[in-house]
């Protein structure tokens, strides 16, 4: 009987040294920040455009649409703007300058890979996180009957920019 008693004795005091033990806590806070941003595609520079030779008469050229690709973080807001180019000197009149300095010849910046639509800049654009395609072309409008276009080599510069 004594042996009994000793051995709850023992057993009694093993579980009310678990029962008694002591413990602390303590708080891990976790976070993370995704920041508004826009990129764009690894070598997605837009291509130069050549419209290479054209004729002085009045026919109006559009070479070939180039693209552009850029990925916003998932509900960025953001906006594609194209200025006017290097050799504008009225809001929305893009020309080429020649090697003459006094040589222009106007064209348009066209969006999408058909068609005559004017580049519009995209203004007030959620993203969704998705890559998103941007085409566009130019287009030299037709010269004025009567007239030719002046023998030359033109260029112009547009710079493409997204803002976020």
């Amino acid at each position: 009987m004594k042996k009994v008693i000793a051995a709850l004795t023992i057993a009694g005091s093993i579980f009310s040294t678990a029962a008694n033990a002591v413990s602390a806590t303590s708080t891990l806070n976790i976070s993370a920040t995704v920041p508004n941003s826009c990129t764009l595609a690894t070598g997605s520079n837009a291509a130069d455009m050549a419209l290479g030779s054209i004729a002085p008469d009045t026919q109006a050229v559009s070479a070939t649409a180039t693209t552009i690709s850029f990925t916003c973080t998932n509900g960025t807001s953001y906006s594609v703007t194209a200025d006017d180019g290097v050799n504008s000197v009225t809001a929305g009149a893009r020309r080429m300058k020649g090697l003459v300095a006094t040589n222009f010849l106007d064209y348009t910046l066209l969006q999408g890979t058909t068609g005559n639509v004017a580049f519009a800049n995209l203004t007030d654009q959620t993203a969704d996180g998705t890559q998103k395609d941007l085409s566009f072309r130019i287009s030299v409008p037709a010269a004025a009957t009567g007239t030719y276009r002046t023998a030359d080599t033109y260029s112009d510069t547009v710079t493409l920019s997204i803002a976020y």
